[in-house]
């Protein structure tokens, strides 16, 4: 058995899936989203024009170090100057139902506690 916990790839510098290559000249439209988002520029510099398509659009230079916030409903277009890479930040999804493993397991032990002289007859009220 290998005592190794981390490939090669895992341990280099290169293997960094968050970070998005813009290169040097390109474009990339970023849709909107119902939530806000943060642009963190790691590597070069970027050209950001936010708010497409309505009114107040907005421009941005950005350059290795930076964050810029995009507000929830807006789309924007980025333009590397240089080769950049970047990373785009947004809030983790809400839960879609909360509890519902436990709303699971108590209709389980009513229906399991149906079941006359059952040993799964409920005790607890608090689970009816």
């Amino acid at each position: 058995m290998s005592t190794r916990t981390m490939s090669p790839r895992h341990q280099s510098a290169d293997a960094s899936p968050w970070l998005w290559p813009l290169p040097a000249g390109s474009m990339q439209r970023l849709e909107a989203t119902p939530h806000e988002r943060w642009l963190e520029v790691q590597e070069g510099e970027v050209w950001a024009t936010g708010g497409l398509g309505g009114v107040g659009a907005s421009d941005h230079w950005l350059r290795a170090g930076q964050r810029l916030a995009l507000p929830a409903g807006t789309a924007w277009l980025l333009q590397g100057w240089q080769t950049s890479r970047l990373v785009l930040l947004q809030p983790p999804p809400a839960p879609s139902a909360p509890g519902w493993f436990s709303a699971f397991l108590q209709r389980a032990v009513q229906l399991l506690g149906r079941r006359s002289g059952s040993r799964w007859a409920m005790t607890s009220p608090g689970l009816r």
